[in-house]
């Protein structure tokens, strides 16, 4: 009599999908980054299977690494890494409140701030901070129409302004 084993000691070959760059509020899930796909020399439908490793970046940014692991019916592993870097490109959306009027106080003057003219504005992945250019009035060219204009930022430094019309008044 001879006995003949034969084993399977070869790790299946997995092929991960191509490394990307996707912005903040996109979907990160598989389904839209890619699949990795795998063969084996003994294994019609190998196992595959993945784990991330998220890193933060500054604000929105991160780094995902997608480890792809493919198991065959013996027990060989193969994998591969695929990079996924997600980053905040898109600037905040303002909202100035419409134009309104200020009442200078018995000194002549009045003092507005970011908040008086902020009115709702949003981003797609984080905080926002906002400022804006003229926050002192006081009572030269009364009833002169002024234009603030309000600057609103992300936690990744893109930004964007808008417009409105302060009035003095006393």
């Amino acid at each position: 009599d001879q006995v003949i084993t034969v084993t399977d000691t070869t790790p299946p070959t997995v092929v991960c999908p191509a490394d990307l760059t996707i912005e903040c509020d996109a979907d990160d899930t598989p389904t839209a980054t890619g699949t990795a796909t795998a063969v084996d020399n003994c294994d019609v439908a190998p196992v595959i299977a993945s784990t991330d490793v998220v890193v933060a970046g500054v604000g929105s940014n991160s780094v995902i690494t997608r480890t792809w692991t493919a198991t065959d019916a013996n027990g060989n592993v193969s994998m591969c890494d695929q990079i996924i870097t997600v980053v905040d490109t898109t600037a905040p959306v303002p909202m100035c409140a419409a134009p309104f009027t200020v009442q200078l106080d018995a000194l002549g003057m009045a003092s507005i701030t970011a908040a008086d003219v902020e009115n709702g504005s949003t981003d797609n992945c984080g905080m926002i901070t906002t400022t804006i250019d003229i926050m002192d009035f006081t009572c030269t060219d009364i009833g002169t129409p002024v234009t603030v204009t309000l600057t609103v930022t992300d936690e990744n430094m893109n930004s964007a302004t808008c417009t409105t019309i302060v009035n003095r008044d006393v």
